[in-house]
């Protein structure tokens, strides 16, 4: 269940920071989306170090829940399910 939690606020977290950097980097339509661009490239680059090293076995499995498949999934536009 702690589990559980954590995707969901990790979620709603991710979705927040998502959405403020895009109300922040605005672009019009037919612009570049400088946004999705950092947003995805950020994330993307925070999961791998997260994923890659700096997790181990002592990290609890809600807090890599929730920053995972939660925070990071919901800020970026890929499936962190995969992951």
């Amino acid at each position: 269940m702690r589990e559980l939690v954590a995707v969901f606020v990790g979620g709603m977290l991710g979705a927040l920071a998502r959405w403020g950097l895009d109300i922040a980097i605005p672009h019009a339509a037919g612009d570049f989306p400088w946004s999705t661009l950092l947003i995805n490239a950020t994330g993307s680059f925070a999961l791998g170090l997260l994923t890659g090293g700096l997790w181990n076995e002592r990290t609890p499995h809600w807090v890599r829940a929730g920053m995972g498949p939660g925070f990071l999934g919901a800020f970026t536009t890929f499936s962190a399910l995969a992951i």
